[in-house]
């Protein structure tokens, strides 16, 4: 019985790799592989096209890593205000975790010359960071 039941997972398995646009049972893997597209979509160089993809994976599961990327998608673009939302979104549950996403937002608006958003978002960190201890 047990090797039945071996053989056939291993089927299923390889059936899995010939045909790996099956569709995911749960939420939690449609916005999984939702979001793994955008990324190779934004290595490729298809940033719009990526945005699609991060919405839908923020669609299935409202995840502060899924705003983050599709706000720097957004700052590529040149879409600042966008980028800004959705980095507001990333950010607004003061995680202590999120120091490095807002240190990079920080990186970005100085390199845009933008001194002074710039300096509104490093008090946001330092708020952040004193609540950490």
């Amino acid at each position: 019985m047990r090797y039945i039941i071996r053989e056939y997972a291993k089927k299923l398995f390889h059936i899995r790799k010939k045909h790996p646009g099956n569709i995911p049972t749960n939420p939690k893997s449609f916005a999984q592989k939702a979001f793994e597209e955008a990324n190779t979509l934004v290595a490729k160089g298809h940033l719009k096209e990526s945005i699609t993809f991060f919405e839908q994976a923020i669609a299935y599961i409202d995840r502060i890593t899924y705003h983050h990327y599709k706000g720097n998608a957004h700052d590529r673009l040149g879409e600042f205000a966008e980028a800004e939302k959705e980095w507001k979104s990333s950010i607004s549950k003061d995680d202590p975790r999120l120091l490095e996403t807002i240190s990079d937002i920080i990186m970005r608006l100085i390199f845009r010359g933008d001194r002074k958003k710039a300096e509104i978002w490093l008090t946001k960190a330092f708020e952040i960071w004193k609540k950490s201890f």
